[in-house]
Order: structure tokens, then sequence, then C-alpha cells
């Protein structure tokens, strides 16, 4: 196992790093951490797998603050969802 670089594809990538831009828009330098977890780090992700991301932020947030970017990446998953499992 090879923790330096996960075992992503270039779809897995994609949606890695629209979190991580995601994450720093809303937490900006609050953020002191942002971790791989799950299948997407010992090589389990399979063509519609999404990717678990643990973020560690200095401030805290409200459900009211965090719960409209959630829906924004859910939606945005859902609408590839098609696209990555025909892929």
């Amino acid at each position: 196992m090879n923790l330096d670089r996960p075992a992503l594809d270039g779809v897995h990538w994609a949606q890695l790093r629209d979190v991580l831009l995601l994450v720093d828009s809303v937490l900006d330098a609050d953020v002191l951490g942002a971790y791989l977890h799950g299948s997407g780090l010992f090589g389990g992700l399979r063509p519609a797998s999404d990717v678990d991301v643990f973020v560690v932020s200095s401030r805290r947030t409200s459900a009211a603050q965090v719960r409209p970017h959630v829906d924004h990446v859910l939606a945005e998953i859902r609408r590839l969802a098609p696209t990555v499992v025909a892929g």
C-alpha cells in the first residue's frame, strides 16, 4: 500500500480536487487539514464510488452553514453518476 499516492483514477482525483476547492472556498485559512478516508485510501474504489474526505478546521461550523455545500456536492454526484457508471 502506498500512502503517499492513493489509488485514485482520474475521475476520483477530480472529485477530490473539487471537494478540496469547495472546502477551501468555505473555510479558507481555517482549514487545518484534509484527509482522504475510506476505500479511496486503500484502493477499494469502484467506478461509482465516492471519495470520502475528513476535514479538520480551526473554527466551528453550524449545520446551517454546511448544509448548502453538502447539498451542492450531492447534486453534482447525482449529475455525474451516469457518466461515472458508464465510464
